[in-house]
C-alpha cells in the first residue's frame, strides 16, 4: 500500500501533463543505470540525440549549461530511488526531470487515454524529492586529499659572490628536484564558476645540486668552501633532504579546468651529504653531515596547471641555504621550478 501511494504521487504529474500539448521523452541512461523521464507541459519541439544520455538530452530540450551540470549531478549523486527535479531551458518552459533507480519492482503506469505509457522501478525505504538551487551542492574541483611528485630542477642564487672562477656553478640539467606530497585541500568556497582550498600536508624533498667540471664542495673545521678538485672528476655534487610543510591558496575553475595556486612553506633539513666520483679509477668519496646547511629554511612557492593534468611549479627559498657562521658562501638561495605530477 505504501509504494503503491509512493508511486501515485511520483507519476501525478504525469497525468495532467499527458496531452497533445505536453512533451514527454523517456529513456535509459546506461551510466547513470537510471530510468529518466523528461516532461514539460508545453510542447517542445527537440532533435532525438544520437545518444540517450542525461548531459544530451537536456541539451536538446535547450537548457543553460549551468542548468545541465546542475541537473545532471543532482541524479548522478543522489542516494535515493528518485529524484524529481524542476528546472526551465532559455525560451522559459517549465521541464521536469523524473530519475527512477532500477531496483526491487517494476510499475506501468498508462495514461487514461491509453496514448502514454512509461515503466517505472521502485524501492520501498526512498521516497521522491524536488531539489531547488537552495540545497544543490556544487561539484568539488579539488579532490579532498591527493598525492604528488614533484620533478624539476634547481640552482641557487649569489654563487657569483663566492670565490674566483665560479667554483659553485651547477651543472643545468643533472641539478634536479625531486619531492612527494601529500596534502589535503579544505574548501574555503565553492560555486559553479570556481572551486577555492587551502592545501595543506607534509612533504620530503630532495635538493641534488650537480657541481660543475672539477669543483667539488669541501667542509673541515667547521667551515664550508668550495674547491677545484687536484684530480679530474666525473662526479661531483653535494645532496640536501628536508621534510616540508607548504600552505597553498589554490583556485579552481570549472569550465577551464584551470588551476591556480600561490602560498609558502616551512622546511626542516633531515641529512646531507657530499658524493665526488673521479676519473681514471680513482675512486668515490662520500661525506654526509651538516655541510654548514641552515637547519630551518622558509620560501614562497607558485603552482598553474590544468584538471585533471599536470602543474607547473617553482619554488624560492626566502632563507639562506648556509649558516650565518659559514665566511665564504654567504647571500645563496635555492630555488626549484619543474611539473607537478
Amino acid at each position: 500500500m505504501r509504494k503503491l501511494l509512493i508511486l501515485c504521487l511520483l507519476l501525478a504529474g504525469f497525468r495532467s501533463w499527458a496531452t497533445a500539448d505536453s512533451t514527454v521523452y523517456h529513456f535509459y541512461d546506461k551510466d547513470l543505470k537510471r530510468d529518466i523521464y523528461v516532461k514539460s507541459p508545453s510542447n517542445i519541439s527537440f532533435e532525438e540525440p544520437p545518444q540517450k544520455v542525461l548531459l544530451l538530452v537536456l541539451r536538446a530540450f535547450n537548457l543553460e549549461d549551468d542548468e545541465q551540470d546542475k541537473v545532471y549531478r543532482l541524479v548522478k549523486y543522489s542516494p535515493n530511488a528518485s529524484e524529481s527535479i524542476w528546472t526551465s531551458n532559455k525560451q522559459g518552459q517549465k521541464i521536469q526531470v523524473i530519475a527512477v533507480r532500477k531496483n526491487e519492482e517494476d510499475f506501468t503506469y498508462e495514461s487514461s487515454d491509453g496514448s502514454d505509457t512509461f515503466d517505472f522501478t521502485y524501492s520501498e525505504p526512498d521516497q521522491p524529492r524536488v531539489i531547488t538551487k537552495n540545497n544543490y551542492h556544487y561539484s568539488r574541483f579539488f579532490s579532498p586529499t591527493d598525492f604528488a611528485i614533484y620533478l624539476g630542477l634547481n640552482s641557487y642564487t649569489g654563487q657569483q659572490d663566492i670565490a674566483p672562477n665560479n667554483l659553485s656553478e651547477l651543472q643545468v640539467w643533472p641539478s634536479r628536484y625531486i619531492a612527494l606530497s601529500f596534502r589535503a585541500n579544505a574548501t574555503l568556497s565553492n560555486n559553479k564558476k570556481t572551486h577555492w582550498v587551502l592545501s595543506y600536508g607534509p612533504e620530503f624533498a630532495w635538493h641534488n645540486f650537480m657541481l660543475l667540471n672539477n669543483h667539488v664542495l669541501k667542509y673541515e673545521g667547521g667551515q664550508v668552501a668550495f674547491e677545484q678538485s687536484d684530480k679530474a672528476t666525473s662526479k661531483s655534487k653535494f645532496v640536501v633532504p628536508h621534510v616540508n610543510l607548504p600552505v597553498m591558496l589554490n583556485i579552481g575553475f570549472k569550465r577551464d579546468h584551470l588551476r591556480v595556486g600561490i602560498g609558502g612553506y616551512i622546511g626542516y633539513r633531515i641529512g646531507g651529504y657530499t658524493k665526488v666520483e673521479y676519473k681514471d679509477g680513482g675512486g668515490k668519496e662520500k661525506n654526509k653531515g651538516s655541510l654548514g646547511l641552515n637547519d630551518l629554511k622558509y620560501g614562497i612557492t607558485a603552482e598553474l596547471g590544468r584538471s585533471p593534468g599536470a602543474a607547473l611549479f617553482i619554488r624560492y627559498d626566502l632563507s639562506e641555504m648556509f649558516r650565518s657562521t659559514q665566511v665564504v658562501p654567504n647571500g645563496m638561495q635555492a630555488f626549484s621550478f619543474g611539473i607537478r605530477l
